[in-house]
């Protein structure tokens, strides 16, 4: 019997091959982009599942008040792990880590690397990762150990025996305990070295200060971290006066569910989070296509029912019963359902590279192939076989044998009220696709074309560390001989992002917090931001600020520039806060200088206080080139750099791509969008481009009729389209509010966005009717191009 379907389904198929290949076609690619989409969601939600004691782990997060402002960080000092493992018995184990670049050398090879680790020696006891060599008791318990990927170890050894071997990593030895697996892809803690933490300084002085590190916790019980948070907010309560917090200002820690830290947390830590809203709305994007493609299918086949009578009312009478036709008809529907599928698996393999340069993502589709996820997809497909194939079988199999037999079946009212229904919401998905593809569109250009306050054109970011601090005389002197460096500066963090956190006090007594950032006394030049009052630093002002370590900086008057955020929070005018004494790393502190706001953090927050201070405290050098020969200037100031610095490695970034790093997550879902809703009105057009043929083949005799009668091609084309065009526009009408309220709601995740582009409504609009009716036209114009004289004999 199942033989028999089988063959009659084929039949079936290659007897009406346009339609075999429109149904087989949609279904084909829509299974393919959700399997993309649901390879995304599997891998987004499955973040850290690997872990075996997951469920016990906690991150420490910091929170504190300052001038009755909060502030959140996911660092913490160095003293809060080894703190919490000391008062509290439910805290079974704890670990440290900072993941600052380091420069690594082995023999004649230098490298910058930025996925550098170091790690409590706790790191195995507490994690699943693997050591492939080597004692993980051993491994990081003691100053100046590192473990390398097998990845690392080819860069720098080659073939050769890593353990054992000595490495520099910052001018220092660190000696090769182990090689350690690499990280899954879908793991917060990612590494290329993991070097011990008791090589660092902050593992002999733990501070509540000078937080830099990530903290994790392993609970003995999963059931403590309730009663545990509340102790640790006691525990910190105490400890106010201690750290020297008063009048409502605190500091306390929060926990945090490990596995939930990826999707649900607000605050990256050791890699950038995801939003958990962009995984619900992939997932909804995933079904929307599905349901598209299946309603294309549900659509195509209920249309053709009628044509289908005669095939009904024979079988009906050659003895097949109603459970037989159902058997046929949906035997039909799993056997276009499962090639769709095996197509659509080709089609994401294929595409699978382009999806994770997008999603900046390395994913696999043979993670579905899994058993789990494997029998969940093979679940999926019956269910939509039997979704795609039970209404046309139903509609089908009611038929009359003495009404097919005599060709007077026609579609019921019902059937067509159906149809026109699922064709309306498949085009509200696709206009409301569209007009969000649109706003999100306009907002990105914002983003990248708003006046930020500073210059990111053509500055170009080097990594340094002390000794290029030591040596930035002779490097500027070198650079400045360079007729495409316009101006060199050096600062604790380039103005995109400027994370460290402070506060000053006025002298009558008011706090302000505010971001802080030590920079050199050319700063304010290089990055062209402009100075509102007052006065720039000086050459003069640098050397006076950087002294020895036996000087005493509060005995001088300590000259910094805030921006204007910071002046109007004291009621202050640019002006009147020139001269002005505040208490800001020093008792004896000047206003120098007002600047104006520019944005140091993302335009998702507004701008806050902002004080800029001399220091020798630097991480990034900034130079500013002319941008004529830009390939010709880096090739002449990497060859200045090896000269002065040979043990530092040469890794020019631009302040341009750091800029847009910020914005990576929303680039990334306004590039989705745009495909997915391609994709959507795609699918669409193929649905309108069957239905429209059927209807019009069922209208064939009308059309000749009317061109002996003289209407023109424009007239029956417009006759043809119009009950289609009605559909679309009811869809676009119900789409307008849907699609404004979400993108109202996106818009507000910015503090400085657009507003509302209404153009962009009427726009999509027209895209998607002139889509629409190319669609249609095809047909249409094929129609009224016969010969009317043989479409009326054939009829």
């Amino acid at each position: 019997m199942i033989r028999n379907y089988f063959i009659s389904a084929v039949r079936y198929f290659l007897r009406h091959k346009r339609f075999t290949f429109l149904n087989i076609t949609g279904l084909a690619i829509g299974f393919a982009f959700s399997i993309l989409l649901i390879l995304f969601v599997w891998q987004e939600s499955g973040y850290d599942q690997f872990h075996e004691k997951k469920d016990r782990l906690a991150r420490v997060t910091m929170e504190y008040v300052y001038s009755g402002k909060h502030s959140y960080h996911a660092v913490t000092g160095s003293i809060v792990a080894p703190t919490l493992y000391r008062e509290f018995p439910e805290v079974e184990s704890v670990i440290r880590f900072d993941n600052s670049p380091r420069t690594v050398k082995y023999q004649h090879k230098l490298f910058k690397e930025e996925a550098f680790l170091h790690a409590d020696s706790t790191l195995f006891d507490m994690f699943s990762f693997h050591l492939l060599k080597g004692n993980p008791a051993k491994a990081l318990n003691a100053p100046n150990k590192v473990l390398l990927t097998p990845a690392m170890v080819m860069k720098y050894f080659g073939d050769e025996n890593p353990i054992g071997q000595s490495i520099k990593v910052d001018n220092r030895d660190y000696e090769v305990t182990g090689i350690v697996e690499e990280a899954p892809e879908n793991s917060q803690i990612k590494y290329d070295f993991i070097g011990s933490f008791s090589s660092l300084n902050a593992y002999k002085n733990e501070l509540w200060s000078s937080a830099n590190y990530i903290t994790y916790l392993l609970l003995k019980n999963e059931s403590d971290f309730d009663g545990l948070q509340q102790k640790i907010t006691g525990y910190m309560d105490g400890q106010r006066t201690a750290l020297g917090f008063s009048d409502g200002n605190y500091l306390t820690f929060n926990l945090e569910q490990f596995s939930d830290v990826h999707l649900h947390s607000k605050l990256s830590g050791l890699e950038p989070n995801f939003n958990i809203t962009y995984v619900y709305l992939f997932s909804v994007v995933a079904a929307l296509i599905l349901l598209i493609a299946c309603i294309n299918y549900i659509n195509l086949s209920t249309a053709r029912a009628v044509e289908r009578g005669t095939e009904v009312g024979v079988r009906k009478v050659m003895g097949a019963s109603r459970s037989q036709l159902l058997m046929q008809y949906i035997s039909e529907a799993i056997i276009c359902v499962f090639i769709a599928a095996v197509l659509a698996i080709a089609i994401a393999t294929a595409l699978q590279p382009f999806f994770n340069v997008i999603l900046e993502r390395n994913y696999s589709i043979s993670i579905l192939l899994s058993v789990k996820p494997f029998f969940i997809i093979v679940a999926v497909l019956l269910i939509i076989s039997l979704m795609a194939g039970m209404y046309p079988a139903v509609v089908l199999t009611r038929l009359v044998p003495s009404k097919t037999l005599k060709g007077t079946v026609k579609s019921s009212a019902a059937g067509i009220r159906l149809r026109n229904g699922l064709m309306v919401f498949q085009f509200i998905v696709s206009a409301g696709l569209i007009i969000c593809a649109l706003v999100i569109y306009e907002q990105l250009h914002f983003i990248q074309n708003t006046d930020l306050g500073y210059s990111r054109e053509h500055v170009i970011v080097l990594p340094i560390n002390n000794d290029a601090v030591k040596k930035y005389d002779l490097i500027k002197s070198n650079f400045e001989q360079l007729s495409s460096v316009e101006s060199i500066t050096m600062a604790y963090e380039t103005p995109t992002k400027i994370d460290w956190g402070d506060g000053f006090t006025t002298n009558d007594g008011r706090d302000v917090m505010t971001a802080a950032n030590p920079v050199e006394y050319n700063y304010l030049n290089t990055l062209k931001i402009q100075l509102l009052a007052g006065r720039d630093f000086t050459e003069q002002d640098q050397k006076r600020m950087v002294l020895s370590s036996t000087d005493s900086v509060s005995a001088l008057e300590m000259p910094v520039i805030i921006n204007k955020e910071a002046a109007s929070a004291l009621g202050w005018s640019p002006e009147e806060a020139i001269g002005k004494r505040i208490d800001f790393k020093s008792d004896n502190t000047v206003i120098i200088g007002v600047m104006g706001d520019f944005h140091f953090t993302p335009l998702h927050e507004k701008v806050g206080p902002l004080v800029l201070f001399l220091n020798d405290s630097y991480n990034e050098m900034m130079l500013r080139v002319s941008g004529d020969d830009m390939g010709q200037a880096l090739s002449l100031i990497s060859n200045k750099w090896s000269e002065i610095l040979p043990d530092l490695p040469y890794s020019p970034t631009f302040l341009d791509d750091e800029y847009n790093a910020l914005y990576a997550n929303d680039r990334k879902l306004g590039e989705l969008f745009l495909f997915f809703t391609s994709l959507a009105v795609f699918l669409g057009c193929l649905g309108l481009l069957g239905l429209s043929a059927l209807a019009i083949s069922h209208r064939m005799k009308e059309i000749g009729i009317r061109k002996v009668l003289g209407a023109s091609l424009m007239q029956i084309a417009g006759l043809l389209s119009a009950d289609f065009m009605k559909l679309i526009l009811v869809a676009y009408a119900v789409a307008i509010p849907l699609s404004w309220y979400l993108m109202d709601r996106w818009l507000k995740e910015f503090a400085y966005h657009i507003d509302m582009p209404w153009e962009v409504f009427f726009f999509s609009g027209f895209v998607l009717v002139l889509v629409s009716l190319i669609t249609i036209s095809t047909q249409t114009i094929h129609a009224a191009l016969k010969n009317p004289a043989d479409v009326i004999r054939n009829d």
